[in-house]
């Protein structure tokens, strides 16, 4: 075990090398450390001890994690690596991992930016465990943006942060593993407090009894999930597509699109007899089960329900928006022919800000996904948000740079004028020479590498200004030469080219 105690201000960059892991405060001296690392940052008024990783690294036993024994501790970095990659922590044979950071003493401001957690050759989570965060994440100020795991997730446990989390902030993060504990989240855990989870999303499928495909069983009233999606089918016995059973809190612009099919299921919330969830502006797209519902799975239900809309197939009798029942809320809205955008637009709120028509009657996408392809630094630390404009100014005719990662299926889907293209490979806006000078704000949609449907959309700024017109040269001036002066007045002669 290793204990890295700095003041804060202190950058401690971690490599792995030849399997050694190691440390530096200077990148010149390097010493080495054994897992578990504890940080303890000894003058917090003086800032953050921030631990960066210049190496991937790879952790091989159920001890190789961190330990945040103070406040204000940051790991990774607010950019992105020069080719736009991430920090890889890959987790190999590790049968019982709890997490890559411990922070169960309740410490505050410990921030995650920009890591990607990989598990392979069987790799699986402990009980309650979270890929990034470990149980009782909890503290004040804490936050979590960016980042991401493709492990399963098992009984009460989290893509990104465990069981009991309380008081963090989870920002554009996402996971890929199935969801098949029970209680389990794919983003947070059971039992979360105090948690508020924005853009957001996972893939896997949500198999597990009462789990979320965002947030796991008997979150708290002080829990609000805004702007998330899940994709995976909801099979489990009192799943939901976005919050599991038992929950309480808030649950607003969310979608889910698989199939929901377990019994008491519901596309946004799993079974709910006893607690209140509300449920806003949202929508689920995929089949319903003789036995779920829509947006609530369950019965005897006492939810709230505002501006919801649902458009999958019946497989029963009901269904529609609640399991059990054929009570459709006058503010919400069901179509049994699939999606209607006319439909759409007179259920959900802020259709054109939050919601945005990709392709004419689809079912819509979030305007709060992801960041701007266009720079490595894509974290703002004093708001903690994410980057999601970018700008440039360019000449009529010519082209801007292209976005970081190329091969991220680049397409403009409003603000476009004459001229104005994008290539879908490189992500490079070109304009021609019959485009207007003007400025255009362009919504610019690109797909995540590594993920099966994730996407990002921003914001893009393009300025094209008009090529000066060249001043033409003066003309020449002749002087006839002293041989031909004598006897005559000196002349200036000014030649030009249309007296010849």
């Amino acid at each position: 075990m290793t204990s890295l105690l700095y003041s804060g201000g202190t950058t401690v960059y971690l490599r792995q090398t030849g399997g050694v892991t190691s440390y530096s405060v200077d990148q010149t001296t390097w010493l080495s450390a054994t897992f578990p690392i504890t940080l303890t940052n000894t003058n917090t008024a003086a800032g953050l001890v921030i631990v960066l990783f210049i190496t991937d690294v790879t952790l091989t036993t159920s001890s190789d994690y961190f330990v945040c024994a103070s406040s204000h501790i940051q790991f990774g970095s607010p950019s992105l690596n020069s080719g736009g990659s991430r920090p890889t922590i890959t987790v190999d044979s590790v049968l019982a991992f709890s997490g890559l950071i411990e922070n169960s003493g309740g410490n505050s401001n410990i921030n995650v930016y920009n890591l990607h957690v990989h598990a392979i050759n069987g790799s699986a989570l402990n009980t309650a465990g979270g890929w990034i965060g470990q149980r009782y994440f909890g503290g004040s100020d804490n936050y979590v943006i960016n980042c991401s795991s493709d492990g399963d997730i098992i009984d009460g446990g989290g893509g990104i942060v465990g069981q009991d989390a309380s008081n963090v902030h989870i920002i554009g993060c996402w996971s890929l593993g199935q969801i098949g504990g029970t209680y389990a989240g794919g983003i947070v855990g059971l039992y979360a407090g105090t948690v508020t989870i924005d853009g957001c999303w996972s893939e896997g499928l949500i198999s597990g009894i009462q789990a979320g495909g965002i947030l796991g069983a008997y979150a708290s009233t002080s829990t609000r999930v805004s702007g998330c999606y899940s994709i995976g089918d909801i099979t489990g016995l009192q799943a939901g597509g976005i919050v599991g059973s038992n929950a309480s809190g808030l649950v607003v612009a969310s979608y889910s699109s698989g199939n929901i099919v377990g019994t008491n299921s519901g596309g946004i919330v799993g079974s709910n007899s006893s607690f209140v969830a509300v449920v806003n502006n949202s929508y689920s797209v995929g089949a319903i089960g003789p036995t779920s519902g829509g947006i609530y799975g369950g019965s005897g239900l006492s939810p709230s329900a505002w501006g919801c809309y649902v458009c999958g197939a019946l497989l029963g009798a009901n269904g529609q928006i609640f399991a059990g029942s054929t009570t459709i809320p006058a503010n919400c809205a069901y179509s049994a022919g699939g999606w209607s955008s006319s439909t759409a637009n007179a259920t959900l709120f802020n259709v054109g800000t939050a919601w945005i028509e990709i392709v004419a009657n689809q079912p819509y996408e979030l305007n709060n996904m992801g960041y701007t392809p266009y720079t490595n630094a894509i974290i703002t630390t004093s708001t903690q948000t994410l980057v999601h404009s970018s700008a440039s100014t360019v000449l009529k005719g010519s082209s801007t740079n292209g976005a970081i990662v190329s091969g991220q299926s680049y397409t403009i889907v409003t603000g476009g004028g004459v001229g104005v293209g994008i290539n879908a490979t490189s992500g490079v806006i070109s304009t021609t020479s019959s485009t207007p000078s003007a400025t255009y704000t362009l919504l610019l949609r690109n797909t995540v590498s590594g993920t099966t449907n994730g996407y990002s959309l921003s914001t893009y700024t393009l300025t094209v200004t008009t090529p000066p017109t060249p001043t033409p040269p003066p003309p020449p001036i002749i002087v006839l030469p002293p041989s031909l002066r004598n006897g005559w007045r000196q002349f200036t002669f000014r030649v030009y080219e249309g007296d010849f």
